[in-house]
């Protein structure tokens, strides 16, 4: 009897001992560190404030329910309570004190998702679960950038940065001024943590740091040997985020990846492809690594996953490489992965795919062609104010130049339009007014009535100006056809200076990034062009 009393006890002892604490207190956490980080206790001195902290802020948890321990979040009034508390003993605080307290605030992150390679990157785009804006800016502010002199907590720094969601640019900059004139050329790091440092300072949202970016491109140009394909993948990666592109760097790739690029993996070769794409004015100057994209895209066609199999069309329609066969191949496994895309890589799917002659009404592999365009238009009409008005009005134009209508994706455009014309330029609305028209799909209003800015008229195309006047109502048409017989030679669009691609020709018109991509409506290509120029001289030695 007394030894089953024993047991009973024990049992109800080690059922205790497995109960969560009483909701309210911080799991794990010494009952007096919390009160030393809630004030409810003063410290010693700051070692001891800083301690009770970081033990406190991590676990500062409490659950939905004392059964279920899956489901907690933070708790927000003990965080208020041991942030408003900080702030009273800023002043009085270190640099090491206040960067340790800023981690342990970084700390409280959603549900942890384990990763083979690299889990810190994981956070790099998720948001903290509890997110003080004005108080971890606070915090930055306090923090000397001279007190920053290590690869490791520049990381750390930066990383919980991107995932606080702040914006404090100047800080960034002045921590990358400091490294690069004291402890970055003195002390390298390894190309592994230069690869880092790029991805995590393209996270901080800031625009680039042309001094680092020229030391991490020279140190890639003499030891590119050491850049494992990872390192390359990331910098690569960075300099999208950043829109920076070094021909220092492209020279480098040229010289290089020709010899290595058949063993890199298919998600780092797609990236390198899209830089290609994007920043290399123009893409024709290297015509030989072109080439190799389109091919070895082709041996990753049954592994790739994710959003990476509708960017592989996008590269290589709008790269115009690779073959048929590769594209039907990637046309094919696009519906399996369509929950993955974005609402601006829906609606320049469909532009690849009407680049690279999708047909809607033949059959391939016993499905209509047609089906893709149904699924991607109906996945992109739930976001399509989401989309970019320029992305938009290529997809647009790209149905109708296949023949594809799609009634439903053309009804939310209108209703997109409607909410915000002023969003969309007028060459925009004359692309979509046209292809309304071809498709016979008859909207719920003029989309051209609701715009009445005439001064956008100098910055369109010929054919937006010949839509416009024949479908325009008022005072807009009359001054689109005013321009058609007076002159057009200032609407033509003009080459940027870097080469190949073209935008608005006016500057009050939408800026360089918007530039248009093969597939616009208003997109002339090479033979076009010097069909023009020279019937122009023509024109001119005649009137000579």
């Amino acid at each position: 009897m007394g030894a089953s009393l024993h047991i009973q006890q024990q049992q109800q002892q080690h059922k205790a001992g497995r109960l969560p604490p009483r909701r309210g207190l911080p799991i794990m956490v010494h009952p007096n560190r919390v009160k030393i980080a809630l004030g409810d206790i003063d410290g010693i001195d700051m070692d001891d404030f800083t301690l009770a902290v970081t033990e406190t802020v991590p676990f500062a948890y409490k659950y939905h329910h004392p059964s279920n321990r899956s489901r907690r979040v933070p708790d927000d009034n003990i965080l208020k309570r041991v942030s408003s508390r900080v702030e009273e003993r800023l002043p009085d605080l270190t640099d090491t004190q206040l960067i340790k307290i800023l981690l342990a605030f970084d700390r409280i992150r959603p549900k942890l998702i384990h990763r083979a390679a690299h889990p810190q990157r994981y956070f790099l785009s998720r948001p903290l679960a509890y997110i003080n804006q004005p108080f971890m800016t606070s915090l930055y502010q306090a923090i000397r950038p001279t007190s920053i002199n290590n690869t490791k907590v520049l990381l750390a720094l930066f990383t919980a940065y991107a995932r606080s969601a702040i914006d404090h640019p100047q800080w960034i900059r002045s921590v990358m001024d400091h490294a690069c004139d004291t402890w970055l050329p003195n002390t390298p790091p390894s190309p592994r943590e230069l690869a880092d440092i790029a991805l995590a300072l393209s996270s901080t949202r800031v625009k680039n740091h042309d001094r680092f970016l020229h030391i991490l491109t020279d140190e890639i140009e003499d030891n590119f040997d050491q850049f494992d394909e990872d390192a390359i993948g990331d910098v690569v990666r960075a300099f999208l985020s950043m829109r920076y592109g070094n021909e220092q760097f492209f020279e480098v790739l040229g010289r290089e990846l020709p010899h290595r690029i058949h063993e890199y993996r298919w998600w780092n070769l797609i990236d390198i492809a899209e830089l290609y794409m994007k920043l290399k004015w123009p893409a024709e100057k290297d015509p030989d690594m072109i080439l190799r994209f389109g091919n070895e895209v082709w041996k990753y066609h049954r592994v790739m996953n994710g959003k990476y199999v509708a960017r592989a069309l996008r590269v290589l329609a709008f790269l115009e490489t690779s073959d048929r066969r590769t594209f039907r191949s990637l046309i094919r496994r696009i519906p399996h992965h369509i929950i993955n895309l974005s609402p601006t890589l829906l609606a320049q799917t469909i532009t690849a795919a009407a680049i690279v002659g999708h047909n809607p009404t033949k059959m391939y592999c016993r499905v209509r062609g047609s089906v893709l365009y149904q699924r991607l238009c109906r996945r992109l009409s739930r976001r399509v104010h989401e989309v970019g008005p320029h992305d938009l009005a290529q997809a647009v134009y790209s149905l109708m130049m296949v023949g594809s209508r799609q009634e439903y994706f053309f009804e939310q455009i209108v209703l997109c339009i409607m909410d915000d014309p002023l969003r969309f330029h007028l060459q925009q609305l004359a692309a979509f007014a046209r292809a309304f028209k071809t498709l016979n799909f008859v909207p719920s209003v003029d989309i051209l009535s609701l715009f009445a800015d005439k001064t956008q008229l100098r910055g369109c195309s010929i054919d937006a100006l010949a839509t416009v006047a024949a479908l325009g109502l008022g005072d807009l048409q009359n001054a689109a056809l005013d321009i058609l017989t007076s002159g057009v030679d200032d609407n033509i669009y003009t080459k940027r200076e870097a080469g190949g691609k073209y935008t608005w020709g006016k500057p009050t018109d939408p800026p360089a990034d918007a530039a248009l991509d093969k597939g616009d409506p208003n997109y002339d290509s090479e033979e076009e062009q010097q069909q023009q120029q020279s019937t122009k001289q023509q024109e001119t030695a005649s009137s000579k």
